[in-house]
């Protein structure tokens, strides 16, 4: 080694060594294993009993000290932890999660875990379980269609189940209007169920509506089955019934409603005997001035009806009727309908944002737009009541006031964040009452899927169409950005009118590796006029699959959307639109445009690029086209063809172009340019002039060689060189050079020879 190379590395090793130089920084970090959790089917249980317990473990997965402000669970879960405020790296604690639902359905929630976690400050488990009646009815209703008066229909069948852990004893099962019933259910066993089964029978012209109720050893009982059906003949009562219906809305669960009337009017010539009334579980006589009455031809009497569900069963319909049989005549019934309801809902009850589309870093490519809840007060007095969001969504908008008067409403917004993991997310608006009960609070259920296996655009709209004509295709770009390879099982055309569409052209084979694109063209060929609607399916192993994209067809009313892509390789630029609703720099954007618009797409500033369009546009700087159905462009946005003189040698002069742009002097001066844009196909002559004591020698590059002018058609990026050389004596050497290439000016120090000719360095 050579000794000096030596010593200068004894002296840089110390620095190399040193202890000044900082320790390197430590986070925290989380992990949730599992990071959702799913529980069985759970009875729903005044008493408060929970289900059985489910495990998540929190992990500490980061290098510094993991800090837990707060776990949280929402609505209808709970949750138990023997996690400390701070955990050490690589270390774990458990939390044991509960179920305990009070309502009937589907029940979504979350635990929210807040830390000091590196990029993951939220945590948190989704969470999704079932609430059970003590005695459920599959299905919950029986339609029988048309059926001749005077004949029976086929039975169809319903299956009662018990849900409970003991013995149901059913003391009767009743049905109304003109509907019999035959079963064996008397007594079921734990977990076990029996059939009903039920006949339509009419005895009347017209739509005749009943119910299957029970009545059991059990509370809360069972909601009611709904019945229907159509009797076809000529054979009317002489009893009219006005209205023919009662709708008593929605009611809070253990209260009673004002009543209702009913008025029976004898429109035959005789008198008529009425000579029973009945009604179907959850409702109430209020007073009754028929039963048992005779009426004379034009007399009337009435009936007024209560609505009166069950304690601590809600969210629930109640199908039923009032029957009144008379003679002569054949039964006669009022169609009843009503909802119980907890003290504090929600309209829409459920929200199910879809599925997002990320791109690779998890930026949305398709936010969805937050959705409006209309809260109502059911109780029967001012109720003060508490709105919070749980999951990876938040409230917005919130304008319910502190006491909310009984039967008002108000709103609040609620949208999916952009803090959301991979995959299904699940959450929770809970809505809490002050006036308590089993029914507090209630949920909305929350939904969302985030995956970065992308389709663009996530719908389209092939417009009003003619029935049996093809469309021109819509093209869909399927994206991997979920940093693995993506295997593609199977692509589909599902929905309504599937029939009406079909794919023309399938790029996407497996393995789609991470990072990369296919395509999957789809043409729609309508079969009659009208809306028609159907769904594309890949159907794969990532998170949210199948991904889907929305079809749309046969409505010219629109509005119709314009899904952009701009693609600026090579430059920085902008597409709009006239009238306003696109402005796009980069990547994916789109715009709604009322049907019939026409719309211009052009680039600004249109000087420094060149657009190339494809899809719906093309020609020049600018394209136009009439919204008649959505519309898909690619727009390519490239620098027109640069030119770049470089002034070689020692000589001094300039070079200037025709058309203008180019005016490069050697030495080189501040209004110097050497470098610009030209547009493609224009006709660029070059034109070098000498200075004093300087020789041209001629030119190179750019196909241009000689003395005289430089010409040559603008096609791509062109670098030309003139070549001079100025004659100094040997005291003036070290004269400057000037290179100028696009924005930065390289200055080359000129050494001349001993003859002042030539540089030689």
């Amino acid at each position: 080694m050579n000794p000096k190379y030596f010593l200068s590395l004894l002296a840089v090793l110390p620095l190399l060594i040193s202890p000044a130089c900082p320790p390197p920084l430590k986070f925290a970090g989380i992990t949730l294993d599992p990071p959702s959790l799913v529980f069985s089917p759970q009875l729903i249980d005044p008493s408060g009993a929970a289900s059985n317990s489910q495990t998540v473990t929190i992990t500490n997965s980061g290098s510094g000290t993991l800090s837990i402000s707060d776990i949280t669970a929402s609505g209808q879960f709970s949750q138990s932890n023997n996690c400390p405020t701070s955990m050490t790296a690589h270390t774990s604690c458990t939390m044991q999660v509960m179920f305990a639902p009070n309502a009937v359905g589907s029940v979504n929630g979350a635990v929210t875990i807040t830390s000091n976690a590196l990029a993951k400050r939220i945590a948190v488990v989704g969470l999704s379980g079932v609430g059970l009646p003590p005695i459920s009815f599959q299905p919950g209703s029986l339609d029988f269609g048309s059926i001749a008066v005077g004949t029976s229909s086929s039975a169809q069948s319903v299956t009662l189940t018990n849900n409970l852990a003991t013995t149901l004893t059913i003391s009767h099962i009743g049905v109304s209007g003109g509907y019999t019933q035959t079963s064996n259910c008397s007594s079921v066993s734990a977990g076990q169920s029996c059939q009903i089964n039920v006949k339509f029978s009419p005895s009347l012209d017209g739509a005749i509506v009943g119910a299957l109720s029970i009545i059991s050893d059990v509370s809360p009982d069972a909601q009611p089955v709904g019945l229907n059906g159509t009797g076809l003949g000529s054979v009317a009562s002489p009893a009219s019934l006005s209205p023919a219906s009662l709708d008593f809305g929605n009611r809070e669960a253990g209260t009673t409603s004002n009543a209702k009337s009913v008025t029976v009017t004898n429109t035959g010539s005789s008198s008529l005997s009425v000579t029973k009334v009945d009604l179907s579980s959850g409702y109430q006589i209020g007073t009754d001035t028929c039963s048992g009455s005779s009426l004379p031809a034009g007399d009337t009497c009435s009936i007024s009806v209560k609505f009166s569900p069950v304690a601590d069963l809600a969210t629930v319909d109640y199908p039923g009727a009032l029957t009144i049989d008379s003679n002569p005549s054949a039964a006669q019934v009022v169609g009843l309908a009503g909802t119980a309801v907890p003290p504090i809902s929600a309209l829409p009850s459920a929200v199910d944002f879809g599925t997002v589309f990320t791109d690779p870093s998890g930026t949305p490519l398709n936010p969805p737009p937050p959705q409006k809840l209309t809260l109502t007060n059911n109780h029967n007095s001012g109720e003060n009541t508490s709105v919070a969001s749980s999951g990876h969504f938040d409230l917005s908008n919130n304008s319910c006031p502190q006491t909310l008067a009984s039967g008002a409403h108000c709103v609040a917004d609620v949208a999916f964040t952009s803090a959301y993991t991979a995959g299904p997310n699940l959450g929770g608006v809970t809505l809490a009452s002050s006036s308590g009960g089993f029914l507090n609070p209630t949920t909305v259920n929350l939904r969302a899927c985030a995956t970065a296996v992308s389709i663009s655009p996530p719908s389209f709209n092939f417009g009003a169409g003619t029935p049996g004509a093809s469309s021109e295709p819509g093209t869909f770009t399927i994206t991997n950005g979920s940093g693995k390879d993506l295997n593609v099982s199977h692509v589909s055309l599902t929905g309504t009118n599937s029939g009406d569409f079909a794919i023309s052209n399938n790029t996407c084979t497996s393995p789609l590796t991470s990072g990369s694109t296919c395509t999957l063209d789809v043409v729609d060929t309508p079969a009659a006029s009208g809306a028609r609607s159907a769904a594309l399916n890949l159907t794969d192993d990532g998170d949210c699959s199948p991904q889907q994209a929305a079809l749309k067809s046969g409505s010219g009313t629109g509005p119709f959307t314009i899904y952009l892509s701009v693609n600026d390789a090579t430059a920085s630029g902008e597409i709009i639109s006239t009238p306003a609703g696109i402005e796009c720099s980069s990547g994916n954007c789109s715009g709604k445009f009322p049907a019939g618009t026409k719309v211009t797409l052009e680039g600004s500033p249109a000087s420094a690029f060149q657009i190339a369009w494809s899809g719906a546009c093309s020609g020049g700087s600018s394209c136009s086209f009439t919204m008649d159905s959505d519309k898909q462009v690619t727009a390519t946005l490239n620098r027109n063809p640069e030119l770049l003189v470089t002034i070689a040698g020692t000589g001094s002069g300039s070079v200037t172009s025709i058309p203008g742009g180019i005016n490069c002097s050697s030495p080189v001066t501040a209004d110097s340019i050497c470098v610009a844009d030209f547009a493609a196909g224009v006709n660029v002559t070059l034109t070098a002039k000498t200075g004093t004591n300087s020789r041209f020698d001629g030119w190179t590059g750019g196909g241009c060689s000689g003395t005289g002018t430089c010409s040559f058609v603008s096609n791509s990026d062109q670098t030309i060189r003139r070549f001079g050389c100025r004659y100094l004596d040997r005291e003036h050497h070290g004269a400057f050079c000037c290179q100028q290439i696009r924005s930065i000016t390289v200055l080359l120090l000129c050494v001349l020879d001993a003859h002042g000719r030539h540089c030689i360095a």
